[in-house]
């Protein structure tokens, strides 16, 4: 579904992503695991458009992604939940995802009740400002809000950041409910733990590179790749 083939990105005249390559496959999770500043949010915006990219090719579903702006990507299928949330404070709950609301495509629009059956919360909150809410909740709101797009491949960067374990716990499960219903994630994590719960696969980038390969299993059984990349 998702190529991404020996991508080059750079923020002004930085050279912040070098030959990055990674796939997904449709239904898959993959985690993109690696240090505070690896890469793996340039990674993430690179598919997006919201960096640029001066070499390699960056495809969805057989179609060229590289130098589409931001909204013909978000339209084709694609949606990216940030790391910084972005909610609309002053908007209440149920504005906020209206907002993001799109026709469904192939297995069908994400309208609020959907939402609202795999986040029961935002449902008690509908009418709160998105301003109010705790960060888990504005957490839920903002995967919420780009699943009312209706994507056919969703983006997660750092979901778990800053986030109480209960709260960690309750977004893993809304992850694998999204993975049973088909749903293709790639997911950056530094939370190796919360990530390999998830994941069928595993990527590893350091310094703008890809450094590891494999499944869950392979990465649990090479210790020295874990210490060298993913240890603090």
């Amino acid at each position: 579904m998702l190529e991404v083939r020996n991508v080059h990105a750079y923020y002004g005249r930085s050279h912040v992503l070098y030959g990055v390559t990674l796939t997904a496959r449709e239904g898959e999770v993959v985690s993109l695991l690696g240090r505070n500043g690896a890469g793996k949010s340039t990674t993430l915006k690179a598919i997006m458009g919201l960096v640029e990219v001066t070499e390699g090719e960056i495809g969805f579903q057989g179609r060229s992604l590289r130098g589409l702006p931001t909204h013909e990507i978000s339209r084709l299928g694609i949606g990216l939940v940030p790391e910084d949330r972005r909610i609309f404070a002053d908007l209440t709950v149920v504005e906020n995802l209206v907002v993001g609301e799109r026709d469904g495509r192939g297995g069908g629009a994400w309208t609020l009740d959907r939402v609202f059956t795999l986040f029961p919360k935002l449902r008690e909150l509908g009418a709160r400002r998105g301003g109010s809410l705790s960060g888990g909740e504005q957490q839920m709101l903002t995967i919420a809000r780009t699943l009312m797009t209706s994507p056919r491949l969703l983006l997660l960067d750092e979901p778990s950041e800053g986030l109480a374990p209960v709260v960690v716990r309750a977004l893993g499960e809304g992850i694998t409910q999204l993975r049973r219903q088909g749903l293709t994630i790639v997911l950056s994590e530094q939370n190796v733990k919360f990530a390999r719960r998830l994941a069928d696969r595993a990527y590893i980038i350091e310094k703008g590179q890809i450094k590891f390969e494999g499944s869950i299993g392979q990465l649990d059984a090479d210790e020295s790749i874990r210490r060298s990349y993913l240890s603090v």
